[in-house]
């Protein structure tokens, strides 16, 4: 069997901390059982890790990869793409978000093993997001029905949700990934009126380059079918796409046309909304 040439970095403010836990190199990486198993779905697996810095705890997760998909390879040869392994497109995709400015996991270090020149292990380590709960659980009504969001915060989320997935999309990526529960954030205190979401968006091996309208609105379809069943009201509907055109004060021409770019396939309820 070939051997496998690796390559690893780390940013140096964490490198000591890691060297203290036993995570010196790609090796001691890819083998580690230190922290807390946090997911395993086949040749992949994410580990809970706890780290000092500067006399602090900070919480990371290391996310592997011990193998790379027969498809991914195809796909992305066919592509005119030569593979990378899933870490490190997340690796990229997370700087990539940092530099636009987009709130997402701070990743902090990845590594690759190759063998016959594609990819073979890899992972990616990252800081936890400084965040409570997903989009998904905050919708999702409790258990008598009642809602778990203040109404004027669930309308200004609906807006920063939208905003996001235009920031996205004005960058010219694409996140076949972009549903509910990859939407982070605390939830404010009651008694503040307006407050402003900072939302972290998480797992993000799969964003990439994409600018089409096809493509766009795939995203946009994706995300609002992720929300639970009846989360959204005809009004929240409106808020999203008004958001995410960002035409509220548009004339009603510009308005309109925005609105049938992005959402002519929604319910007629968006379409009509150009009519108001």
């Amino acid at each position: 069997m070939a051997a496998m040439a690796t390559w690893m970095r780390v940013d140096d403010r964490y490198a000591a901390a890691l060297s203290a836990i036993g995570l010196k190199d790609f090796r001691t990486i890819m083998q580690a059982r230190q922290g807390t198993p946090a997911s395993v779905h086949g040749d992949r697996d994410a580990m809970r890790l706890l780290v000092e810095l500067a006399g602090r705890p900070r919480e990371l997760y290391l996310k592997r990869t011990h193998g790379h998909p027969i498809a991914g390879l195809a796909r992305d040869l066919v592509s005119g793409r030569w593979p990378r392994a899933r870490p490190v497109r997340e690796y990229a995709a997370c700087r990539r978000l940092e530099s636009l400015g987009i709130g997402a996991m701070r990743a902090i270090g990845c590594g690759q093993g190759r063998r016959w020149l594609l990819p073979h292990q890899a992972f990616v380590i990252v800081e936890a997001v400084p965040a409570e709960t997903s989009l998904e659980k905050a919708l999702r009504p409790r258990a008598d029905g009642s809602s778990r969001l203040l109404v004027g915060h669930k309308r200004r989320l609906i807006r920063a949700v939208a905003d996001v997935a235009a920031r996205l999309h004005d960058a010219g990526l694409r996140w076949p990934d972009l549903v509910s529960k990859h939407i982070l954030f605390r939830l404010p205190p009651e008694a503040e009126p307006e407050p402003d979401w900072d939302l972290y968006l998480i797992d993000l091996e799969r964003v990439e380059p994409g600018r089409s309208r096809r493509t766009r609105r795939r995203d946009l379809l994706r995300l609002l079918k992720s929300m639970p069943a009846g989360a959204l009201s005809r009004t929240d509907l409106l808020r999203f796409a008004v958001a995410y055109c960002r035409c509220e004060h548009r004339p009603r021409a510009e308005r309109r046309r925005a609105i049938a770019r992005w959402f002519g396939w929604a319910d007629p309820s968006v379409r009509a909304y150009a009519d108001c």
